[in-house]
């Protein structure tokens, strides 16, 4: 899920199966579609068999949410960094044509409030 943008950023644990086949059906993709699709009456039989063990994992530990790989850490920075300059450069050009909407970002003096470091590695 942390590798794709456009992913959901928690699955649910009941009925996992399901969700992740009926996001790659959506997903699209050739070659892959038809593989989810076959998954698709074999994963809701999988998860029905295990329901009771999901449902209660479910309400012991919650959604499932992406795991942040080590080797991509410097990239996610990276992105994370760039992002936060754009939009504080927005702030910058807003700024000079006289609107004032990113007081969570930089103060009325200009002093950068929000992290340049990239932030946390993973969301």
């Amino acid at each position: 899920m942390f590798e794709s943008y456009d992913a959901p950023r928690s699955l649910p644990r009941v009925f996992s199966g399901v969700a992740a086949d009926a996001l790659c059906v959506a997903g699209g993709g050739e070659g892959i579609t038809p593989l989810c699709l076959l998954d698709l009456p074999l994963s809701v039989v999988g998860d029905i068999a295990v329901l009771p063990f999901t449902a209660y994992q479910q309400v012991r530990h919650g959604n499932f949410h992406p795991r942040c790989i080590p080797e991509q850490r410097e990239e996610i920075r990276a992105r994370n960094r760039r992002e936060v300059e754009a939009a504080l450069e927005l702030c910058r050009k807003d700024a000079e044509k006289g609107i004032s909407n990113c007081g969570s970002m930089s103060a009325p003096d200009g002093t950068v409030l929000v992290r340049l470091d990239g932030g946390a590695p993973c969301p």
